[in-house]
């Protein structure tokens, strides 16, 4: 067969309610040359029966289930293994995307071999996707460039949502997918590799491109438990695993001793530290720390 275009790549566990809006969404791209991954993640409600009747509906669509929970980073790889697209889209089983999003992007990438990412707004929903609404991003939230000046702005927090974006799937492949043990801020940890590559990100600012993004109390982006817990060890992982040059990798370095602080003074959680360069890491970070607490503490009433 020959390769499609675009890959789309869904990880779901126990969404089917959910399921047929996000595979809807794909179905109804103005282009056709697309496949569709949908990895079901031990599901235990009807997800399965709902992706047999997807994929006969459909042979675009494929199906893969994994016997136990793996977790979004182990599943999306799985995809990512079977991808035959040249680009690569995520999507989230709760959420959808604008039917001239895959059009739109990969053009986009076809007409800029020097862009590795592209991004557009999103919007949030809460019964039915508005491809119609305004999106919800800040004039400094819509990444453009490479190299230090986004992985700055990636370090003060996210702006990219793993369904506004389009990437080759030669980069992703090049930085090794995702670290399956993160089960929450994958996406940054993704994000921030392909921008420590020196890849170049651009933000195309086209309504028709809108992703949407369901309000959804039982989303990953509402796990703030899981998302602390990986925060410090994606930061270390970046640390350890590339040559950020002294400003990016202290903007980390106090990036990272404001998250351990917090978490260990305020919280009371424990810091989960990789094995990987793990002395060399404490011995910058430990130190930024103790110099930043005093600072941290009198800063601490008005963070709240």
């Amino acid at each position: 067969m020959s390769s499609p275009r675009v890959t789309v790549i869904i990880a779901t566990h126990n969404y089917g309610e959910h399921l047929p809006t996000a595979l809807r969404s794909v179905r109804e791209q103005s282009i056709t040359d697309w496949e569709c991954i949908v990895i079901d993640d031990a599901s235990t409600d009807d997800t399965a029966a709902l992706l047999e009747d997807a994929v006969r509906d459909d042979g675009r669509i494929r199906s893969l289930r994994n016997a136990v929970n793996t977790g979004v980073s182990a599943a999306r790889n799985r995809g990512l293994a079977e991808a035959r697209g040249e680009f690569i889209q995520f999507l989230d089983a709760d959420d959808a995307i604008a039917p001239g999003k895959l059009e739109r992007h990969s053009a986009f990438l076809e007409a800029h071999p020097n862009v590795a990412v592209v991004c557009s707004d999103f919007a949030h929903f809460t019964d039915s996707p508005d491809f119609g609404a305004h999106g919800e991003l800040r004039p400094d939230e819509k990444l453009n460039g490479q190299g230090r000046a986004v992985m700055s702005r990636l370090l003060k927090g996210n702006v990219v949502r793993i369904n506004t974006a389009m990437t080759r799937a030669s980069v992703i492949r090049r930085i090794g997918g995702f670290r399956e043990e993160f089960r929450s801020v994958e996406d940054l940890h993704l994000w921030l590799r392909i921008a420590a590559g020196g890849h170049r990100y651009a933000f195309l600012d086209d309504k028709a491109c809108l992703a949407a993004v369901r309000v959804n109390p039982r989303g990953l982006s509402k796990d703030a438990v899981g998302m602390r817990r990986y925060m410090p060890p994606v930061l270390q992982d970046l640390w350890s695993h590339h040559a950020l040059g002294v400003v990016a990798s202290l903007s980390l370095l106090l990036r990272y001793a404001d998250f351990a602080l917090d978490m260990l003074l305020v919280r009371r959680e424990p810091l989960l530290v990789l094995p990987e360069r793990r002395a060399a890491f404490l011995s910058c970070a430990v130190p930024i720390a103790l110099m930043l607490l005093p600072f941290w503490l009198i800063m601490r009433p008005w963070r709240r």
